[in-house]
């Protein structure tokens, strides 16, 4: 397997050195990181926390009242939705772009969750 990514990112790097050059960068960055977090006896997540109230924040990043009034909305539309693996945005995604389309009043828009 080992043989097979190396053989693959080589191909990307030669057919696009600049983001070649960036995703190595990258690496490297995350390689340092994870070394300094072990030597300070840290993890990733405690530097990484979950914020688990986001929504007022968010609200207020956007100059937006809170309580909101899309959250009632929300549970209606979304709340009886079962996941579909690999189709559907984890709900706190789903909730930010419910959020944020209905802030928007964007009748049109439409967050599937899917690509393609």
């Amino acid at each position: 397997m080992r043989l097979g990514y190396t053989a693959r990112a080589s191909r990307a790097m030669l057919r696009h050195p600049a983001q070649g050059v960036e995703r190595i960068r990258g690496r490297i960055d995350r390689r340092r990181d994870q070394r300094d977090w072990r030597e300070l006896g840290i993890s990733a997540a405690s530097v990484y926390g979950v914020l688990t109230d986001w929504s007022p924040r968010l609200h207020a990043e956007l100059g937006l009242p809170w309580p909101c009034p899309a959250v009632e909305p929300f549970g209606r539309l979304w709340g009886g939705l079962p996941p579909i693996t690999g189709a559907v945005l984890p709900r706190p995604l789903r909730r930010v772009s419910h959020t944020v389309v209905w802030v928007l009043r964007k009748p049109d828009a439409v967050a599937t969750g899917t690509s393609g």
